[in-house]
Parts: C-alpha cells; sequence; structure tokens
C-alpha cells in the first residue's frame, strides 16, 4: 500500500494487522515501511545473543529444579558464560 492508501484507510489497515496480516508501505514505488502485529515483531527481534539468553533462562529452570537433588544439574551455566553473553547482548543493543 502506499502512503496515501494507508492515511485513507488506516482503521482498516490497523484490523488487518491486528489479525496477522503484514502490510508494506510505500512511498515513490519503494517499500519505506512495514507494519506487522507485535508478535512477529518480537520474533524478527531474535538474535544470536537473545537465543543464547533463552537457553541460560532454561537452563536456570533445569538448575532450579535439580536443587534439591545430591549433584545438581546446572547445565550450560558458568560465570564465563553469562559474561560472554552480557557482552554480546550490549554489543548487539547498541548496533540496533
Amino acid at each position: 500500500m502506499n502512503v496515501t492508501q494507508v492515511r485513507s484507510n488506516f482503521r482498516e489497515v490497523l484490523e488487518r494487522v491486528g489479525k496477522g496480516e503484514d502490510i508494506e508501505i510505500t512511498q515513490d514505488g519503494k517499500v519505506v515501511a512495514a507494519l506487522l502485529h507485535p508478535e512477529r515483531a518480537r520474533l524478527r527481534r531474535t538474535t544470536p545473543a537473545l537465543e543464547r539468553a533463552e537457553q541460560m533462562r532454561k537452563d536456570f529452570e533445569v538448575a532450579r529444579s535439580s536443587l534439591n537433588r545430591e549433584k545438581p544439574d546446572f547445565g550450560t551455566l558458568s560465570v564465563t558464560f553469562a559474561n560472554e553473553l552480557v557482552g554480546d547482548i550490549r554489543a548487539e543493543r547498541d548496533l540496533g
């Protein structure tokens, strides 16, 4: 859709996006923006560091559930891993 079409049909555009449709907005024949449902936007923001953070979250869950065992399972958790992950996330955040 071009900018004029989006302006004229904004409520309809929002309804379509709310139902999951992605809409590209063009100006002078070039795509200048895209509207997409917030859930899809979150999926697009996944980066390698965020994937590693998610793995760390899962490892914390495993560790938490195994604390009552004689030998707890801490998965891939380590201070070095945590420090590297925080550094990677900060670097990616500063780029984006």
